[in-house]
């Protein structure tokens, strides 16, 4: 008559067996009946561990067999093609499979993923990577233009003056290249006009080398376009101010200049 064994889910050692002499019989208790309980046993051990955390190790040959994969569960993983590698992660499929990179399954509730998958971001449809988890190198964080539609007057000063100013949050090794482009004008007989691009670092300043630029006016009413540029590269961490200035030297005075349509432009770049 048969017996039927139910594993209890326990890792059973030694395993007990029959030796020389001892009588075959499925009695309960025997020794031939506690052999296989411990097997079973042990069986039913591996299979909670299975459906408990340890991932099971798949292998198909392309991204069709992956969908079709029966019974996947959590944290199963699947090798297609013999090298790319992908998880299962149970739960909602997302509907529209990203080749190379995420797959619904066709058998369970849940999609297959390559760990390049959880480094892109929005719904899952765009590889793009997220630049706060893996930042790539020399990429461009922003670019930045301060403008004014109206024209800026300045008297003649023995300081530097401000234009225009921008600021911007940088991190340390941050690029910033930097141009400041606008027409000059003046109604008296100014001899010089000196502009510059200078930052004001969260603890000091600093002008950018070979930003500094001289023009001469002399007549009446002579408008003159004028452009200089620098890099800056930052030292620390924190709010800049990236400023164009302007020097106006005269022989005597005080005169008045005007810079129009004046626009500082630049962009941010992380190494």
């Amino acid at each position: 008559m048969s017996v039927d064994l139910t594993g209890s889910g326990d890792w059973v050692d030694p395993v007990v067996t029959m030796g020389d002499g001892d009588p075959v019989s499925m009695a309960p208790g025997s020794l031939l009946l506690q052999g296989f309980q411990s097997l079973v046993d042990r069986d039913s051990y591996l299979k909670d561990q299975l459906e408990t955390g340890v991932p099971r190790l798949r292998n198909v040959a392309n991204s069709t067999a992956l969908k079709n994969l029966s019974g996947p569960i959590d944290g199963d993983v699947a090798i297609v093609g013999g090298g790319q590698i992908y998880l299962f992660q149970a739960g909602a499929v997302i509907g529209a499979d990203i080749a190379g990179f995420r797959y619904d399954s066709t058998t369970a509730a849940g999609f297959w993923a390559a760990p390049i998958y959880y480094l892109s971001t929005g719904a899952g449809a765009a590889r793009r990577l997220d630049v706060s988890v893996l930042p790539p190198p020399n990429r461009l964080v922003s670019t930045f233009n301060a403008f004014s539609g109206s024209p800026v007057a300045l008297d003649s000063s023995a300081s530097w003056q401000g234009i225009l100013a921008i600021t911007r949050t940088l991190a340390v090794g941050d690029i910033v290249p930097m141009r400041y482009v606008s027409t000059v004008s003046t109604a008296d007989n100014t001899y010089e006009v000196q502009v510059r691009l200078r930052v004001v670092t969260p603890s000091g300043a600093a002008v950018l080398d070979g930003s500094t630029l001289a023009v001469d006016l002399h007549a009446n009413n002579k408008k003159v376009a004028i452009a200089t540029q620098g890099t800056f590269t930052a030292t620390e961490a924190g709010d800049h101010d990236l400023v164009a200035q302007a020097l106006i030297v005269v022989g005597g005075g005080p005169y008045a200049v005007t810079f129009r349509a004046p626009s500082l432009q630049g962009s941010i770049i992380r190494p």
